[in-house]
């Protein structure tokens, strides 16, 4: 089967199709990736995926949205494909327009979550229209999250019997063989602690993702200056996200607090949450919070704000603690209590384990994948 996967930046072909590609590969899979240039590029390759570099800009910009979307459709034109996937706004809207000019049918679009959840107004009724384009240029949905799902068919942007969500949510479930805790993970950890002059009874909180403002960064900041604890220490793994700029002041108290350590983007994640002791996730908005179910598995305490998709990834009292979105007060509060609760912190990341081990097994996702694109091609 020949599959194209068309998404926006290429650092997301690693980190949302980590070794899912390596599977269908082995199901026969005949894969090309269409991404902005990256790294990743040549990593994929190695793999075996052909791989095309067509730059996509984020932000709305008429004439380069046109280039991308030519450059797109004139490789989909000459190149036939059993099953065309979309994901990610700017890819999802050019891939499914450029699909369809070049008639190709089998269209699946990922709905990995709404950059609109928070807006309001005009603003909001436009990125709804562009989701219902999409929606209705593609043969299915593939929604990660069960709220959103119901939403989107609650505001008819699409038909009930188009969308779908696989298992209990995400869009690549977790690989327990790596998101696991091992000897070598600690020992990368305690590199990583000793590099940083942590000290092995130091509490660590974690932060893994982009660093922009809807991302709750400010809130995480100004939280853990509330929190007096020189034993405590905070590690932000990421990079900045200048389409949500992070102001001038938090970037500060980024790099002039000796608490606080930033670290760049890893393609081996698994190591900070080796390192780490709380999971702190405070997104306005996510479509399920994947990175969320990964620190679970690695028997993390995961402290998210109570918003849509953070909702299902993190069991409210069971695997985690959901708080109120953008309370700084009641955050801090909530990492304090778990600084000082081991035992809690341990039954939090225990049942952590234990739900992802039960419903977010990656192999069974990518399975259920698979049969999706297989009846697709068939039908």
């Amino acid at each position: 089967m020949k599959l194209c996967v068309i998404i926006t930046v290429s650092q997301n072909l690693y980190s949302l199709y980590r070794k899912q590609f390596s599977y269908l590969q082995s199901k026969g899979y005949e894969i090309t990736a269409i991404a902005a240039p990256g790294p990743e590029h040549d990593i994929l390759r190695k793999q075996g995926i052909n791989t095309i570099e067509i730059d996509m800009v984020k932000r709305p910009s008429p004439f380069l949205d046109f280039i991308s979307l030519f450059k797109i459709w004139k490789h989909l034109i000459f190149n036939r494909y059993d099953i065309i996937s979309v994901s990610t706004p700017k890819a999802s809207l050019l891939g499914s327009l450029a699909a369809r000019f070049s008639f190709h049918k089998n269209i699946i679009f990922t709905l990995r979550g709404r950059i609109y959840e928070n807006e309001v107004g005009a603003k909001k009724k436009i990125y709804m229209l562009i989701d219902k384009l999409i929606c209705f240029l593609s043969k299915k949905v593939f929604c990660i999250s069960n709220e959103i799902m119901k939403d989107c068919i609650d505001n008819s942007i699409v038909s009930q019997n188009k969308i779908f969500v696989l298992g209990s949510g995400s869009s690549n479930g977790v690989d327990l063989d790596i998101f696991t805790k091992s000897k070598v993970l600690n020992d990368q950890a305690g590199v990583i602690r000793s590099r940083l002059d942590i000290n092995r009874d130091d509490i660590v909180l974690l932060y893994s993702g982009r660093l922009r403002n809807d991302k709750g960064i400010r809130e995480l900041l100004d939280a853990f200056e509330i929190i007096d604890n020189i034993d405590c220490k905070l590690i932000i793994q990421g990079e900045f996200d200048d389409t949500d700029p992070l102001p001038q002041i938090y970037r500060d108290k980024i790099e002039f607090n000796d608490r606080v350590h930033l670290e760049g983007w890893s393609f081996n994640v698994e190591k900070y949450f080796a390192c780490a002791d709380i999971f702190v996730f405070p997104s306005y908005r996510e479509g399920f919070g994947n990175v969320a179910i990964e620190a679970s598995s690695m028997e993390l305490p995961v402290i998210a704000f109570d918003v849509v998709g953070c909702r299902e990834s993190v069991v409210d009292g069971k695997t985690g603690i959901l708080v109120e979105a953008r309370s700084v007060r009641d955050l801090a509060e909530t990492i304090d209590r778990l600084i000082n609760d081991q035992e809690l912190r341990m039954v939090l990341g225990k049942n952590g384990r234990i739900r992802i081990e039960k419903y977010f097994d990656s192999h069974v996702l990518w399975e259920q994948l698979h049969l999706v694109y297989s009846e697709m091609k068939n039908s």
